[in-house]
This record gives structure tokens, sequence and C-alpha cells, in this order.
């Protein structure tokens, strides 16, 4: 899981399949709410998206800033900005909301599943201070994560 960004970082495509989309009015298709799905669209040089017809589909669909799509794993944004863009973003397990960032923020640390997302949050948060010094997450409250 902590090397998850690599593998995106190294793809050269990645195929985007959005059996949900077109969704029907007033919904959200299920690729622009899961967590895991961030990292595929931001790490990736390329990323390719196709609706269920298997016709190609708008970037947009993914809810990631433009200039934020297909980085090849070179961000250049703080990690609040990352945070702020992943709060909709749900998980299965509460702890994965953590764990679905490293790559993003440019951490690695060991997966301790089962102790929540408090203990996962708080290891994140103390990783990024260590290894990018990038204290922008003082600035973030995380009440969209439910911190």
């Amino acid at each position: 899981i902590s090397c998850m960004g690599d593998w995106y970082r190294n793809a050269q495509v990645c195929l985007v399949y959005l059996d949900d989309y077109p969704s029907p009015p007033g919904s959200q298709n299920q690729y622009s709410t899961r967590g895991w799905t961030l990292q595929e669209i931001v790490m990736s040089q390329r990323a390719v998206f196709y609706d269920r017809e298997w016709q190609k589909s708008l970037d947009r669909l993914c809810r990631v800033p433009v200039d934020l799509l297909c980085s090849g794993g070179k961000l250049d944004v703080a990690a609040s900005a990352i945070l702020r863009m992943a709060r909709k973003r749900t998980t299965f397990k509460p702890e994965d909301r953590a764990y679905s960032l490293m790559g993003i923020v440019g951490v690695r640390m060991a997966i301790d599943c089962g102790r929540g997302k408090e203990k996962a949050f708080s290891r994140l948060f103390e990783s990024i201070i260590r290894t990018a010094a990038d204290v922008s997450i003082f600035n973030w409250t995380g009440k969209n994560f439910g911190q």
C-alpha cells in the first residue's frame, strides 16, 4: 500500500473505466468519491477515462483540479490542499482515508490496520512534517474528515 503512489507514477497510462457514468441526474459517479482513486488520477502521467459504453469521457468527472491531473507524481502543492481535495472521498475502512493519501503527499509509513482513523491521520501528519517539512497541515481543521 505504501508503494501504490510509485506504481501510478511509473505507469505510462492509467485507464479509468466508469461503470456508473453517465450517472442519473443529481447523482455522482462513484469514482469521484472513492478515496483510493485519487492517487490514480493525480500520480499517473496520463489517464484516459471511459464511460460504461467504453466511450472516452471528460476528465472533470474525477473532481480534481485540472492542474493536478496526471502530474506524474510531481506535485507542487501543500499537503493541506491535498487534504481539502480528498475531504469528500470515502473508503471502506476509516483508516484507509489516511493511507490512500501517502503517495500523493510523498510519505511512506507502515500500515497499522484496526487502530482507527485518528491514529492513522496522526501518523500521516507526523510523517508529512518529518519527511516533507510541510507544516501547512496545521492550517487544516479536519472537520470534513471527522477528526
